[in-house]
């Protein structure tokens, strides 16, 4: 919009000193532009806003903490027996894969081990196990995830 190119997006949100954000001026930001699952009339907001924190800095920080918090209330949805027992999470995409503060803020919040599968095409990859299942390869969807190999974040 404004004429010029501003680089690389994904890098200039990892070079914010995150860390040296004043917490009394964090923002409340919810990301639901489409609605909820429950709710689709449901609108994102911005809450808190001010002079002192309408900057770049608060702003990508607000809306990774809103998505996280989307994230942990479809992990809050799980049976309570299900939530106590995990140990660990499994996160995919560039998103998270490419995000550091996003995969800290999500590690905080749901005080889980954090790993990515070591294959970058997620998609791809669950295409390529359900065709090895329809096709006999694997037995099961169950026995088709042994390949898999998982890094810890």
């Amino acid at each position: 919009y404004a004429g010029t190119d501003p680089g690389g997006l994904l890098e200039q949100m990892n070079s914010i000193p995150y860390d040296g954000l004043d917490d009394s001026l964090k923002l409340d930001v919810s990301t639901r532009f489409l609605g909820t699952r429950r709710d689709p009339s449901v609108r994102g907001s911005i809450g808190g806003i001010g002079r002192a924190n309408f900057t770049h800095d608060y702003l990508v920080e607000g809306f990774l903490r809103g998505i996280v918090g989307e994230l942990k209330s479809f992990f809050n949805d799980l049976p309570t027996q299900l939530r106590e027992s995990s140990q660990q999470i499994v996160g995919v995409g560039n998103g998270f894969r490419r995000n550091p503060l996003l995969r800290r803020i999500l590690q905080e919040e749901l005080d889980l081990q954090l790993h990515s599968p070591e294959y970058t095409e997620e998609a791809a990859l669950g295409a390529a196990i359900i065709a090895g299942v329809g096709c006999g390869a694997y037995k099961s969807y169950a026995s088709s995830d042994r390949p898999i190999q998982y890094e810890c974040l």
